[in-house]
């Protein structure tokens, strides 16, 4: 049986490769399903201000969706963050920001922040 391992700082770079990732989650390092990961892919949005006209469109159109102290998160899984970004501007919001996040579907739990896996010399 052949084995192979591909090391990277980019998890998008892995996800869409491996069938499996390790990353870290605190001290501990875990091997989770790239299906399971990509399935947790959000878009947090920054916005410039305050009031977010076209949220209830944005809503309908991704369930999950909810605010944050400075802006929203979009659950995407699969689909393209450039999707929501266009929808934005669509419905006239100023987005000063945004980054791409996993967080686990469950609404309780907060975002995961993974940092890559650190493999030694």
């Amino acid at each position: 049986m052949r084995c192979s391992v591909l090391a990277s700082a980019d998890l998008g770079f892995l996800l869409g490769r491996c069938v499996e990732v390790a990353v870290r989650e605190g001290e501990r390092t875990i091997v989770l399903a790239s299906e399971m990961v990509i399935g947790w892919r959000a878009l947090q949005v920054a916005t410039a201000t305050p009031y977010l006209p076209g949220l209830d469109r944005l809503e309908a159109l991704f369930p999950g969706l909810r605010s944050t102290t400075d802006g929203f998160l979009v659950p995407v899984g699969k689909e393209s963050p450039e999707v929501v970004l266009a929808l934005c501007l669509e419905e006239g919001m100023r987005v000063s920001g945004s980054r791409v996040v996993y967080q686990p579907r469950h609404p309780h739990l907060p975002l995961l922040h993974l940092p890559p896996l650190q493999l030694p010399p």
